[in-house]
């Protein structure tokens, strides 16, 4: 006789049911005023930060990383 033991795996979830091993589709941006520029020239309808999560929205991507630094020496903040 044998037995099968299956056990649930239980995802570790953080605030709004974010789980941070299975984020989905993500986005990175060095610099934001490249990003609501037109999507870096390429996407006429994204002028700002609102149009960009629209769009973003819209493409599947499920979160978004800014890069963001202190001071000069770290990060030069443009382009």
């Amino acid at each position: 006789m044998s037995f099968l033991v299956i056990r649930p795996a239980f995802a570790v979830l953080r605030d709004d049911g974010i789980d941070p091993a299975n984020l989905g589709k993500g986005e990175w941006d060095y610099f934001m005023s490249s990003a609501t520029n037109n999507l870096g020239g390429n996407l006429a309808s994204v002028t700002n930060e609102t149009s960009l999560m629209l769009c973003y929205e819209s493409l599947g991507i499920h979160y978004l990383i800014v890069k963001a630094g202190k001071g000069e020496a770290d990060f030069s903040g443009g382009l």
